[in-house]
């Protein structure tokens, strides 16, 4: 069993920022006051380590709301390209079915042009292959015109 032995803490008035004298039974003691610097020492550097908390929060907030303004500007960059392309998507999808009408009546209008050629080249086969034949109708046409003039030119009509 221990034994307690009665006694009192003192608490005698300091100036701000020192350590009350502590006293056991009205004696100061050397490990009272290592006890108190030490406390002193681990609320200063607690006060300390609060106080890089503190600014490391501020830092890490700051940093942190950077980062939101730079994804806020990165979105709106995206947003504004996707918006550009898209664009430019719905222009040359635009561009592209006027330039397919273009095709199709480019195609209509050279199979008119390759029917007329065709046309043209019938004819042409038609005139060339029946060339010898016209050719002596028409001289034989105009040896009979010329008969008919001399056969009129001498005879002379009654009536």
């Amino acid at each position: 069993m221990q034994i307690k032995t009665h006694s009192y803490v003192s608490l005698e008035a300091t100036p701000e920022g020192e350590a009350p004298d502590v006293s056991f039974g009205g004696a100061k003691t050397q490990k009272s006051n290592s006890v108190m610097a030490l406390m002193d020492m681990l609320v200063k550097d607690l006060e300390k380590e609060i106080q890089e908390a503190e600014h490391d929060e501020k830092t890490a907030n700051k940093d942190y709301q950077e980062l939101l303004s730079d994804a806020q500007e990165s979105k709106a960059a995206n947003t504004k390209s996707i918006t550009d392309k898209t664009k430019s998507k719905a222009d040359l999808e635009t561009a592209k079915e006027e330039e397919k009408t273009k095709k199709i009546m480019a195609d209509d209008k050279l199979a008119n042009v390759q029917g007329y050629i065709a046309d043209l080249h019938q004819s042409c086969d038609f005139i060339a292959a029946n060339f010898e034949i016209r050719r002596e109708a028409r001289t034989s046409e105009q040896e009979a015109l010329s008969n008919a003039k001399s056969v009129l030119s001498g005879a002379s009509f009654s009536l």
